[in-house]
């Protein structure tokens, strides 16, 4: 029988998150998660609550996943907004959406892009 240093129990975020930080800390650690879904979600963006979201890319470093998830979110609500309100309009989710993608293209060198 195979032996585990450490078992979490659940592999959404939390269980997820502790096995990666554990294994940054002592990458010797034999680490078990164990959940019972097949496969649990692996997208970072608008459902995420903002401290997730913090935790998500200062601690565990997701930057670029976060972007990705929410350029595709940015994109629907911007084609939504210009269908209903007009060609050149915003409303307050696509600004605060813009300026989340400008502030995490800025964290990632990615200076050019946010422009």
């Amino acid at each position: 029988m195979r032996r585990y240093d450490v078992i979490i129990l659940g592999g959404a975020f939390s269980g997820a998150s502790a096995a990666i930080l554990l294994r940054r800390e002592q990458p010797e650690l034999s680490v078990l998660i164990i959940e019972r879904a097949p496969a649990f979600d692996a997208k970072v963006g608008e459902a995420t609550t903002e401290m997730s979201a913090m935790f998500l890319t200062r601690r565990l470093g997701l930057w670029q996943q976060s972007i990705e998830s929410n350029r595709d979110g940015h994109a629907a609500a911007l084609k939504y907004v210009r269908q209903s309100l007009g060609p050149d309009s915003y409303d307050g989710e696509t600004v605060h959406t813009m300026d989340y993608l400008e502030y995490a293209y800025l964290q990632t060198a990615q200076d050019k892009k946010a422009k």
